[in-house]
């Protein structure tokens, strides 16, 4: 199984994406945009409403939030991720994940 994991500031909406979740995107971090449409394209679309009730609930609580979504697959497949229940880095605490 292959996790990858994000940032999502909802402040500016700048979205980091570490290697392994641009590898299951099919980019690398030096080509990934970083926007939240970037990932969007990237997920199952049945995981796209999941997304925004994170975004909701996190900016409701100012705390961080966890998701499991899945990726769209190269070939129409899905991978199932994780998000970490809480920001892996001290500078993303006010992000969601």
């Amino acid at each position: 199984m292959r996790i990858g994991y994000f940032d999502w500031d909802l402040d500016d909406g700048a979205v980091n994406a570490d290697a392994e979740l641009c590898a299951i995107l099919g980019t690398s971090p030096a080509d990934f945009p970083g926007t939240i449409d970037a990932l969007v394209a990237g997920l199952a679309p049945e995981d796209v409403y999941g997304l925004w009730t994170v975004a909701r609930q996190t900016a409701a609580s100012g705390g961080p939030a966890a998701r499991r979504m899945r990726s769209a697959g190269r070939t129409g497949g899905r991978t199932c991720s994780n998000s970490p229940p809480a920001p892996t880095r001290p500078e993303a605490a006010r992000r969601a994940t």
